[in-house]
């Protein structure tokens, strides 16, 4: 199973510079790739998934929130084992 958490666009752009020799008028060709990437916000790829290639997306599954104390954790913990419960309950 393959899990789509974020996408990435990446855009190469290449350039030929032909780079003179000072000495004798002849040059060489060099390559030059630039890349360019933005990461695309949520809301426009949430509907991305394949699942007969057994591609998901974050959002085709629950999510659960919890605030903490960590000067108290132990006022979170039976929340923790809830959530905990919860995901066991929905995995094979």
């Amino acid at each position: 199973m393959f899990v789509i958490f974020k996408i990435r666009i990446v855009e190469e752009i290449k350039t030929t510079v032909k780079e003179k020799n000072e000495q004798d008028d002849t040059g060489e060709n060099k390559t030059k790739i630039k890349k360019h990437s933005v990461w695309i916000d949520p809301k426009e790829w949430s509907n991305v998934k394949w699942h007969e290639k057994s591609i998901y997306n974050i959002y085709d599954f629950p999510t659960y929130e919890i605030d903490i104390d960590f000067n108290s954790p132990l006022l979170s913990q039976n929340k923790l084992i809830e959530i905990t419960e919860e995901v066991e309950r929905q995995c094979p």
